[in-house]
């Protein structure tokens, strides 16, 4: 995602990533769950994270980034959860 795009997950999380794929997700912009209970981004399997940027940030209710398999989170910036 691009530095100034923000995406609010409809559902509940900001992003999710099913097990069809090893995920890679590079983010410069915002990710925000919507639901009370939900993570930033969720990905079911093995996933590669890069968040950086001055304006980049995972925000989630429950946890910023769930990774069901493994993988790395590489933040430069914010990821934060509320709950």
């Amino acid at each position: 995602m691009l530095a100034g795009v923000t995406v609010t997950g409809a559902g509940s999380f900001g992003i999710s990533g099913d097990s069809s794929t090893i995920w890679t997700v590079t983010n410069f912009g915002t990710v925000i769950a919507s639901a009370t209970s939900a993570d930033g981004i969720v990905f079911s399997t093995s996933a590669v994270l890069n968040n950086s940027g001055t304006a980049a940030h995972v925000y989630g209710k429950f946890a910023g980034v769930f990774m069901g398999g493994p993988g790395s989170a590489r933040s430069r910036a914010a990821t934060t959860a509320s709950g």
